[in-house]
């Protein structure tokens, strides 16, 4: 999703990384899936691509609470 969103807006992933304030190595990175971002650059993609790749994307099933422990954090 990340590629062809930098593809279609006809950036260069060089010029795409100094936009978001990241090298063009962590970029490559976060495109493999190897890494994941910050919420602060998450959100900073979704601004660039005009919410093409939204900041919530990022966020993996395996990263929510089980719904017991969300229950006793919510009392």
């Amino acid at each position: 999703m990340l590629t062809a969103s930098i593809k279609s807006l006809g950036m260069t992933r060089e010029r795409f990384a100094a936009a978001l304030g990241i090298s063009r190595s962590y970029l490559s990175l976060l495109e493999t899936g190897k890494k994941q971002p910050s919420l602060e650059v998450a959100v900073r993609i979704e601004r660039i691509t005009s919410g093409a790749v939204p900041a919530s994307s990022w966020i993996s099933h395996s990263d929510e609470l089980p719904a017991a422990s969300r229950r006793r954090g919510a009392a």
